[in-house]
């Protein structure tokens, strides 16, 4: 749907956020480019992802990512604690976590799945933090 999107409407805004704004065609390479991340680490279809991050385009992002992946994205409100957190993901069976850097060493040791942090300023860079 969002790489039909891109095709359509490449150059008109799809994210509008207070530090960033994505075109369609931003939005799908960038997201492209996150799933073949997520691959390497080896989500594959079928598994949850949580996603613990402020809404943003970082979250679009990884939002995008891990649905062109098959995978199912299990989004997690970013005022809730570690330790709800910790009891969704355990609950789900999460293969990964996408968390936001500030948030993610709250997780870091607490949980038997992949966390990733987002970092970079222009681009979703992801890093694995604990396999």
């Amino acid at each position: 749907m969002l790489s039909a999107a891109a095709e359509r409407f490449a150059s008109r805004a799809a994210v509008v956020a207070p530090d960033q704004t994505l075109t369609f065609d931003q939005l799908d390479r960038l997201s492209t480019a996150c799933a073949q991340h997520l691959r390497g680490l080896g989500i594959e279809s079928g598994d949850r992802v949580t996603i613990w991050m402020e809404n943003g385009w970082r979250w679009m992002v990884a939002y995008y990512a891990v649905l062109k992946l098959g995978a199912v994205v299990n989004p997690c409100n970013i005022l809730l604690t570690a330790d709800e957190v910790e009891f969704i993901v355990r609950d789900c069976s999460a293969k990964a976590v996408i968390v936001a850097r500030q948030r993610g060493a709250e997780l870091r040791g607490r949980i038997n799945a992949l966390l990733i942090t987002e970092s970079g300023q222009q681009a979703l860079i992801l890093t694995l933090n604990r396999f």
